[in-house]
């Protein structure tokens, strides 16, 4: 009996501190911290560009812990506190992208939208555009062949910097997809050091 009791007194201690929000998301980044606890950067529907912590998902008997691999776009739920801190209280996977995941070349592209992602844009912001760019080049590169998934790449770096407003580039070589890829990455670091 006294257990249950306490259940509700601290259900209604977390209502009234904390406020819980669902929306769907693109996990970009994770890193370990505490004993158990793990940070993602998500790309959000709704919030834009979050850093989300979930307690406790490195426990062997953790359920969010398949659900938050990197690149799954997800069904989150999320309590966030004073102070903008999120924290995950439930994932669903809604996508993973095996055909990502199984290829080298692909996961480093992935990778790399998500070093764009977090480089270029601020967090707590929603963005609607981003999330239709984001998600459209993680459905493409999931499809794309060997040599396609280098012009999903390209093709995601002008759509981004137009989303930005830094295009037309200034000088873009209109010739081989080579220079042009090497122009885009030069002018990507250009901006991100401004």
């Amino acid at each position: 009996m006294s257990s249950i009791w306490q259940k509700k007194e601290t259900d209604d201690i977390m209502r009234k501190y904390m406020t819980v929000y669902q929306t769907e998301g693109v996990v970009l980044k994770k890193e370990d911290t505490g004993e158990a606890d793990r940070r993602f950067l998500i790309f959000t529907r709704d919030y834009g560009k979050i850093e989300a912590t979930a307690r406790g998902v490195r426990k062997i008997k953790a359920r969010l812990a398949g659900h938050l691999e990197d690149f799954n776009r997800c069904h989150l739920m999320l309590s966030i506190s004073k102070g903008l801190r999120c924290n995950l209280i439930s994932a669903l996977t809604l996508e993973n992208f095996p055909g990502i995941k199984k290829d080298e070349e692909k996961i480093k592209i992935a990778r790399r939208i998500g070093e764009l992602f977090n480089q270029f844009l601020p967090f707590h912001h929603k963005e609607p555009d981003f999330w239709e760019v984001l998600s459209s080049a993680l459905g493409r590169l999931e499809g794309a062949d060997g040599a396609g998934a280098g012009e999903v790449f390209l093709a995601f770096k002008i759509e981004f910097l137009k989303l930005l407003g830094y295009w037309p580039a200034p000088d873009f070589p209109v010739v081989e997809a080579s220079r042009r890829d090497k122009f885009l990455d030069d002018y990507l670091k250009e901006l991100s050091q401004v």
